[in-house]
């Protein structure tokens, strides 16, 4: 598979194959479903390929632990969310669900795509569905690696932990074009994105971090932990569970 890379670096980013290969364990992340393709006929869409449509699925390790990963691309359609984008993470949800393994979503979306209209939104519902059937199952982290923007902002808020980078996340329903036609005002995606409204009461569990490879091996060794605890109190909460039935 041929991955855009230099798009990204010429941005000051890493591409998503690079922040998985650089978040899960050497040579253990196996990708899935990379042949998905949209099924978009509209505007044009039928004449574009876009490769694995636009996000890279799979299970890896991190210090061994089994993990279910995704990472949106944002060199492939703005890493925008069409009905099969949202199906393939949903479908990956749910095997992390009966792996018992964590999710952690690598989040860098400019929202629904809007060429596929409302089946995008019903692969948001898709993968919304499978959010909340994990919740409390299995551990769901998510990176905020740039924009998210639209309906890709619901998913990550109802995970149990977000990250986002100093100075390259973007989290927000509505864009600054949309605020000044709508209510008049002048404000950036820097003002939206304010670290202030991000460690407020909507996101209880928060951390932000530094860009790149500090991020990364900032991110790796928090989200080992993280899940470490996540996992424990899952086990602990089943074991309540089946307890009380008795």
């Amino acid at each position: 598979m041929e991955y855009n890379v230099e798009k990204q670096h010429e941005k000051g980013k890493f591409h998503a194959i690079e922040r998985i290969n650089k978040l899960c364990d050497k040579d253990s992340f196996m990708e899935i479903y990379s042949g998905v393709r949209h099924n978009c006929t509209s505007f044009g869409m039928e004449k574009k390929d876009i490769p694995y449509d636009g996000v890279i699925t799979g299970f890896g390790t991190i210090n061994g632990r089994k993990v279910a990963v995704y990472a949106q691309d944002f060199t492939v359609q703005g890493g925008s969310l069409g009905l099969m984008h949202g199906k393939k993470i949903a479908e990956l949800i749910d095997k992390a669900i009966q792996a018992r393994c964590p999710v952690i979503g690598i989040n860098d979306s400019g929202g629904a795509r809007i060429q596929e209209g409302v089946d995008a939104l019903c692969g948001y519902g898709d993968l919304f569905y499978q959010n909340v059937r994990a919740s409390g199952s299995v551990p769901q982290i998510s990176i905020i690696a740039g924009p998210c923007a639209g309906g890709a902002v619901y998913s990550p808020g109802i995970t149990d932990f977000i990250f986002a980078v100093d100075k390259i996340s973007q989290l927000f329903i509505t864009g600054p074009k949309v605020v000044k036609q709508v209510m008049f005002m002048d404000i950036t995606s820097e003002d939206q994105k304010n670290q202030e409204l991000l460690n407020s009461a909507v996101f209880q569990n928060h951390n932000v971090l530094t860009k790149s490879e500090p991020f990364l091996t900032t991110y790796r060794t928090t989200t080992a932990m993280s899940l470490f605890r996540l996992q424990n109190s899952t086990i602990a909460n089943t074991k309540k569970k089946l307890i009380s039935k008795k």
